[in-house]
């Protein structure tokens, strides 16, 4: 079983990641898809017309969301990827979607580099935290 702090708990997770290789659930089950796979799922339109109203996107850290915004404002699960410890730019992604573009929604991180002792920092950013079973 997966779990998640959510406001300051340990609480069980209640999406399921997709990997781009595994077959979507056909029912309501929420969803965390990698942005790659969420490009698909829009069939290539200009932006996020509604459709999937329950999937999360996992984005890579090196996403210009400047860009990728239009895409993701009506996500509400947004998870950012955090792939090497000294890497910052998904805590400045984070501020950004607070900060920027008033993303009200759930922030979450996950990759190898999401460790106990950066908890603190992940909460000033806004981000609730994913960690494996």
């Amino acid at each position: 079983m997966a779990a998640i702090i959510r406001d300051r708990a340990v609480v069980e997770d209640d999406r399921r990641l997709i990997d781009d290789e595994d077959t979507l659930p056909g029912d309501d089950t929420p969803v965390i898809v990698t942005w790659e796979r969420w490009q698909t799922l829009l069939d290539g339109t200009a932006e996020d017309d509604g459709r999937h109203p329950a999937a999360g996107v996992l984005i890579p850290n090196t996403l210009d969301l400047a860009e990728g915004w239009p895409l993701l404002q009506r996500r509400t699960v947004i998870a950012l990827d955090f792939p090497a410890f000294p890497d910052g730019r998904a805590y400045s992604q984070a501020r950004l979607l607070r900060d920027r573009y008033g993303f009200e929604g759930e922030i979450r991180a996950t990759g190898q580099a999401v460790v106990r002792d950066q908890l603190h920092e992940l909460d000033r950013c806004g981000v609730r935290t994913r960690r494996a079973a």
